[in-house]
């Protein structure tokens, strides 16, 4: 299955009961061949429910989440980024586990057809989604973690902080950084220690 073939699934999903309050389906933005894919929790539309079309993780978490790359010498345009969550919805609403539940089979067939070499899961929802494990994203992250996407096929995932999270948190930039200087080091993207 293609990604363009799961995308148009996402946008007339009516699995659970988010899509009454979609604002849009957020499918994902990248190319099909990457080396990183990186998967957040979900996009939150702000208080008064607007949000420009093609945000992934917020005007400013989308800005924030650029930087990051860039300094890691690594194009936003050769990352594909998506979601757990694949509808956007105001941030009155908080996504559940049933909601994670209906869009989970999309995110792992998202994973198969674009066979990254790594995945970074920014996020406590995206880190246990995928990771399949309930301990909190601070022991999670700092080390890479296998993800079996088919049998025999395995995916290292590093977790890291969500944009949201860190704009908060700022205090927790340098925790991420150190996180991504790991994942820079994983892609070949800086020498090795």
């Amino acid at each position: 299955m293609t990604l363009a073939e799961i995308g148009e699934e996402v946008v007339v999903c009516r699995a659970c009961d988010l899509h009454k309050q979609r604002i849009y389906p957020v499918v994902g933005r990248g190319p099909e061949k990457v080396r990183l894919m990186i998967v957040g929790d979900w996009l939150s539309a702000g208080e008064e429910g607007g949000l420009p079309p093609g945000q992934l993780f917020g005007v400013e978490q989308d800005r924030m989440l650029a930087r990051m790359l860039s300094a890691i010498n690594l194009p936003v345009e050769e990352v594909f980024i998506g979601n757990v969550i694949k509808c956007a919805v105001p941030a009155i609403v908080q996504p559940q586990a049933v909601h994670v539940q209906s869009c989970v089979s999309y995110l792992r067939r998202q994973i198969v057809a674009l066979a990254p070499e790594a995945i970074l899961a920014m996020g406590m929802v995206a880190a246990r989604v995928i990771l399949e494990k309930s301990q909190p994203l601070s022991r999670l992250r700092g080390r890479f973690h296998d993800f079996e996407a088919a049998p025999g096929v395995r995916i290292p995932v590093l977790a890291t902080y969500h944009p949201t999270y860190l704009l908060q948190n700022p205090e927790m930039k340098a925790a991420t950084w150190a996180d991504l200087q790991l994942l820079a080091r994983q892609l070949g993207l800086i020498p090795q220690k």
